[in-house]
């Protein structure tokens, strides 16, 4: 963490004789994520560092890395001629997938440990005042409804901390239709997020190459009765009215048709003839993580000025 600097290289060689003096150790993982400022000279320290590290029978990883780090590493490389003595692993499945094929257990409870302690010292050690604001009430601005899938984190690509926003997942971003007897959760988030938290502003947000519209389009009339295709019945149910063609289409039908269905609560229905409650539809790109936003007729990206 921090910037690699000349005055990082003593540490640096603190962590080499840490690592070989490990009895059976057999990989080393180097994280970028929390990584500042590096140039030529600590590229080139941080890659001997890894030499000799693999050079001992210690297979190096590198993890995280961006692509100015990426080119600034290859670069060095190229001018020595050298093969690069370290793995660069991207998501955490091929630290998972490169372990495991070594014969070493990979522990998911592991890394959410792992994870926690990044957080308590990169974060919750230095926002006290924020974790204590917030354990006195939470004022989040908006509600969003979105899809459960692993491949969006909705505080990562919003730039937004925690009590921000009020967030329900599920699969599909559905929004069961409104019903006196309703158990569903999502009505209860709904009334929960208006009602008691006050709040004006809900986003649905979808996103392409969706795994429950795929699974709806394939088998719009399977019956299998599992609490899956018990849930997903919802998405199709909608698809009766709005018949898609393709898994982009049904994307964005599958998003107008729950707008449709969050406009049967009452309370929904009450604010908005109020003119106080905003919705908006958007759809995330999972390729290159843009977003497109549902302007009354069709999908548009949303400009977003970058310079800053």
């Amino acid at each position: 963490s921090g910037n690699m600097t000349f005055w990082s290289f003593d540490k640096l060689n603190d962590l080499q004789k840490q690592i070989l003096a490990e009895a059976q150790l057999q990989f080393a993982i180097f994280e970028f994520d929390n990584l500042g400022g590096i140039d030529s000279t600590g590229a080139k320290h941080l890659i001997d560092t890894a030499a000799e590290i693999n050079n001992n029978g210690v297979k190096v990883i590198f993890h995280g890395l961006n692509n100015t780090q990426q080119k600034l590493f290859t670069s060095q490389l190229d001018r020595g001629a050298l093969p690069a003595p370290y793995v660069v692993t991207v998501i955490e499945n091929d630290i998972k997938v490169i372990l495991e094929n070594a014969g070493v257990r990979h522990s998911a409870n592991d890394i959410l440990k792992h994870g926690m302690a990044k957080f308590q010292t990169n974060y919750a050690a230095n926002y006290k005042e924020v974790l204590d604001a917030l354990a006195k009430q939470q004022n989040p601005h908006t509600l969003l409804i979105t899809c459960a899938d692993s491949r969006l984190n909705p505080n990562a690509f919003f730039s937004v901390g925690l009590g921000e926003i009020f967030i329900v997942r599920n699969v599909g971003n559905v929004i069961p239709l409104y019903s006196k007897d309703n158990k569903y959760s999502e009505g209860a988030a709904i009334e929960f997020a208006l009602g008691v938290l006050n709040i004006r502003n809900i986003v649905i947000c979808a996103h392409t190459e969706c795994g429950a519209i795929k699974a709806s389009i394939k088998d719009l009339h399977s019956t299998t009765n599992s609490g899956l295709d018990n849930w997903l019945q919802i998405i199709k149910d909608g698809f009766v009215k709005r018949k898609p063609s393709d898994i982009t289409q049904g994307v964005e039908f599958n998003l107008l048709n729950q707008v449709d269905n969050l406009k049967t609560y009452p309370l929904v229905e009450q604010l908005l003839n109020s003119g106080v409650l905003t919705i908006s539809a958007w759809v995330y790109d999972i390729h290159s993580a843009r977003m497109l936003e549902w302007n009354g007729k069709k999908l548009t990206p949303i400009i977003i000025d970058t310079t800053h």
